[in-house]
This record gives structure tokens, sequence and C-alpha cells, in this order.
């Protein structure tokens, strides 16, 4: 028996097992053949191409800017024409410029034979903090500079301790503009001014500088307010005062304010 046990442990594999294991190291050696081979076509492929003119890095074109300038984000790159166009760090220029405060996503890509393409995707303002100098805040609550001098602020001020940045007031303003934005976009075109100062709330409106006189702002009252603008803003004065939203469902517009009114 312990004989025949022997011969039967040292038989040798069957012609099945030889042949699969074959196959395995057959296709394991032809991937690898093929996965060196394109390996080594693309980097000589890239060597002459980056040896020839016709890969050379020779202009820089933005794209996507209305408010930043080409200089700005091309300064942020930090890439200067010449060279191979295909040695170009690509995440790197476009983490760079991403880094530019007014520049929410930035992307670098190369545009065949010689240029360089940086696409950008500008921060929208959605308020502008007041002080020296006055800043543009977005609805995510970044702060960035004026993208030059002379740019027009055509978005409402915030003022007073609203115009802090990351302080408790400009949150609460950011979050309520970014509702007022979304949902009441007759308000928001007609807001001047919001001002936070501890539990306070003060809106004005672009015309006449009047100021919005209410007890709380909650939905019921921007909804109010965004009704009566989109039917009576043609009937407006251009001397209006105040419009006064503490009594239900009425708005009071005036041309003169005085303490007894703000009362």
């Amino acid at each position: 028996m312990l004989k025949q046990s022997l011969r039967h442990q040292n038989h040798p594999r069957s012609g099945k097992e030889l042949s699969l294991g074959w196959k395995l190291g057959l296709t394991f050696l032809t991937l690898s053949i093929l996965v060196g081979g394109a390996l080594w076509l693309w980097k000589g492929v890239n060597t002459i191409i980056s040896a020839s003119s016709w890969g050379s890095f020779k202009s820089i074109k933005v794209e996507g800017i209305s408010r930043l300038t080409e200089d700005v984000v091309i300064k942020a790159a930090r890439v200067k024409c010449g060279g191979s166009l295909y040695k170009l760090p690509l995440d790197s220029i476009a983490a760079r410029v991403s880094a530019l405060p007014a520049v929410k996503t930035a992307r670098a890509r190369r545009r065949i034979p010689h240029q360089l393409a940086i696409q950008v995707e500008e921060r929208e303002p959605l308020a502008a903090l007041t002080g020296n100098p006055i800043r543009w805040v977005d609805r995510e609550g970044m702060v960035f500079s004026l993208a030059k001098d002379g740019e027009v602020v055509d978005k409402p001020f915030l003022t007073g301790a609203a115009a802090k940045p990351k302080t408790p007031e400009c949150k609460r303003a950011v979050a309520l503009l970014v509702r007022i934005k979304d949902d009441y976009p007759m308000l928001y075109d007609y807001l001047s001014e919001l001002s936070i100062e501890a539990k306070k709330v003060e809106l004005r409106l672009t015309r006449g500088g009047a100021v919005v006189l209410t007890k709380v702002w909650n939905e019921d009252r921007l909804e109010l307010l965004e009704l009566y603008l989109k039917e009576k803003s043609a009937e407006l004065p251009v001397d209006l005062r105040y419009l006064d939203m503490r009594c239900p469902n009425m708005i009071i517009a005036g041309t003169e304010i005085s303490q007894k009114v703000r009362k």
C-alpha cells in the first residue's frame, strides 16, 4: 500500500494542467511585451516631438475671463513661452491659477501644435464689502479684490458688521443674499445695501436709497416685497425714502422719513 501511495504522489501532472500553465505564462508574456512596446514607442515619439519645432511652446491663450485680465492669469501661472509644449506641468499650472482668490476653477491643456490654453472659471460676485479698498464676496463667502481700478460695482453693498469677512454678521448677510438672489431676483436687482448689526437687519433699495422698515425678515416679508416691486417698481418715486412693511400684508411708500416713522 505504501509503494502505491508513493507512486500516486509522484505521478506527473496531466496534459491539461500543463497546457493551462503554458497559456497563462504566454498571455502574461504577450501583455508585458505589448505594454512595454507601447511605452517605449510613446517615449520615442514624445522625444522626437519635443526635439522638433512642431512641439515647441509659442503662445498662451486664456479663456473664460471677463473681470480678470490675461496678464494676471499668466503671471499666476508662472510659465514663459519657449521649450517643449509637452513638458509643461499642466496640473501645477492649473493649481497656481486656481489659487487666485477670484478664480473658482482652472484647467490647463495643450493645444497642438504650439499653444497652452488656460480655461478659467471666475468667481461671481454676490455683494461688495464696504471698506478701503472695496472688495467682493461670493456666495461661498470667498473674499477677493476688484479686478482693476475703475471696475463698476453693480452688486449690493454689505455694510456695518456685515462688511467684515468671516464674522457671524457677514456669514448671515451672505446667506440672506444668496436666498434673495435665488428666490427673489427682482428684490436682489433693486437692493442697494444690506446692513447687519447684532440682531438688526436693514435693507436699502437703489431707488432713492429707500430703507425697508420691518420688524422681522422671513419668507412672508421677502415674498411680499418681491411681489410689490414687480407690480409697483415703475411707479416708485425717484425720491423714495422708505417702504414700511410693519403692517400685515401692506406696504406703505414714503418720500420723507423721520424718527417717528422709524419707530
